[in-house]
Protein backbone atom coordinates (compact mmCIF):
# COMPACT_ATOMS: atom_id res chain seq x y z
CA UNK A 1 0.00 0.00 0.00
CA UNK A 2 3.08 2.25 0.71
CA UNK A 3 4.63 1.41 -2.69
CA UNK A 4 1.31 2.53 -4.31
CA UNK A 5 0.97 5.77 -3.01
CA UNK A 6 4.51 6.52 -3.40
CA UNK A 7 3.92 5.56 -6.78
CA UNK A 8 1.03 8.02 -6.96
CA UNK A 9 2.91 10.82 -5.17
CA UNK A 10 5.70 10.03 -8.31
CA UNK A 11 3.16 10.33 -11.03
CA UNK A 12 1.37 13.40 -9.07
CA UNK A 13 4.48 15.39 -9.15
CA UNK A 14 5.21 14.02 -12.55
CA UNK A 15 1.93 15.16 -13.76
CA UNK A 16 2.60 18.26 -11.98
CA UNK A 17 6.14 19.40 -13.82
CA UNK A 18 4.76 18.15 -17.22
CA UNK A 19 1.60 20.73 -16.54
CA UNK A 20 4.20 23.58 -15.38
CA UNK A 21 6.60 22.71 -18.33
CA UNK A 22 3.51 22.88 -20.63
CA UNK A 23 2.45 26.48 -19.11
CA UNK A 24 6.15 27.89 -19.24
CA UNK A 25 5.68 26.52 -22.95
CA UNK A 26 2.79 28.71 -23.61
CA UNK A 27 3.73 31.90 -21.69
CA UNK A 28 7.18 31.43 -24.14
CA UNK A 29 4.53 31.20 -26.93
CA UNK A 30 2.91 33.92 -26.26
CA UNK A 31 5.93 36.46 -25.79
CA UNK A 32 6.85 35.57 -28.80
CA UNK A 33 3.97 36.26 -30.15
CA UNK A 34 3.60 39.41 -28.56
CA UNK A 35 7.46 40.04 -29.55
CA UNK A 36 6.82 39.56 -32.98
CA UNK A 37 3.43 42.04 -32.75
CA UNK A 38 6.16 44.61 -31.79
CA UNK A 39 8.66 43.80 -34.60
CA UNK A 40 5.60 43.63 -37.27
CA UNK A 41 4.96 47.68 -35.74
CA UNK A 42 8.07 48.83 -35.88
CA UNK A 43 8.78 47.45 -39.28
CA UNK A 44 5.26 48.86 -40.30
CA UNK A 45 6.15 52.47 -38.96
CA UNK A 46 9.79 52.43 -41.15
CA UNK A 47 7.97 51.50 -44.75
CA UNK A 48 5.80 54.52 -43.51
CA UNK A 49 8.12 56.76 -42.28
CA UNK A 50 10.65 55.55 -45.38
CA UNK A 51 7.48 56.31 -48.14
CA UNK A 52 7.67 59.99 -46.43
CA UNK A 53 10.64 60.36 -47.47
CA UNK A 54 10.77 58.87 -50.67
CA UNK A 55 7.78 61.34 -51.35
CA UNK A 56 9.80 64.45 -49.58
CA UNK A 57 12.72 63.64 -52.41
CA UNK A 58 10.05 63.38 -55.26
CA UNK A 59 9.10 67.06 -54.35
CA UNK A 60 12.31 68.21 -53.85
CA UNK A 61 13.59 66.94 -56.94
CA UNK A 62 10.83 68.48 -59.12
CA UNK A 63 11.57 71.66 -57.22
CA UNK A 64 15.01 70.96 -58.74
CA UNK A 65 13.77 70.31 -61.87
CA UNK A 66 11.34 73.78 -61.85
CA UNK A 67 14.03 75.55 -60.37
CA UNK A 68 16.55 74.66 -63.32
CA UNK A 69 14.24 75.41 -66.09
CA UNK A 70 13.37 78.90 -64.14
CA UNK A 71 17.01 79.77 -64.52
CA UNK A 72 16.80 78.34 -68.31
CA UNK A 73 14.57 80.78 -69.02
CA UNK A 74 16.03 83.59 -67.14
CA UNK A 75 19.00 83.69 -69.01
CA UNK A 76 17.14 83.51 -71.93
CA UNK A 77 15.94 86.64 -71.05
CA UNK A 78 19.17 87.87 -69.88
CA UNK A 79 20.69 87.00 -73.39
CA UNK A 80 17.65 88.53 -75.25
CA UNK A 81 17.90 91.55 -72.86
CA UNK A 82 21.28 91.95 -74.08
CA UNK A 83 21.21 91.52 -78.03
CA UNK A 84 18.63 94.49 -77.53
CA UNK A 85 21.03 96.43 -75.61
CA UNK A 86 23.46 95.16 -78.53
CA UNK A 87 21.36 96.25 -81.32
CA UNK A 88 20.48 99.69 -80.25
CA UNK A 89 24.25 100.60 -79.50
CA UNK A 90 23.64 100.73 -75.55
CA UNK A 91 25.56 97.28 -74.20
CA UNK A 92 29.10 97.09 -74.51
CA UNK A 93 30.74 93.65 -74.19
CA UNK A 94 33.23 94.02 -71.44
CA UNK A 95 34.53 90.87 -72.01
CA UNK A 96 35.30 91.70 -75.93
CA UNK A 97 36.95 94.63 -74.87
CA UNK A 98 40.97 94.69 -73.87
CA UNK A 99 42.62 95.76 -70.76
CA UNK A 100 43.42 99.40 -70.96
CA UNK A 101 47.21 99.63 -70.86
CA UNK A 102 49.12 100.56 -68.10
Amino acid sequence: MAEQVVELMDEAQLAYLRETQANADMMSYWSAIEEAKEWEEAIEKQKQQLKSQDQQLKNHDQQIKSHARQIKELDQQIQEMRQMLKDAGLFKDLSATSAPEA
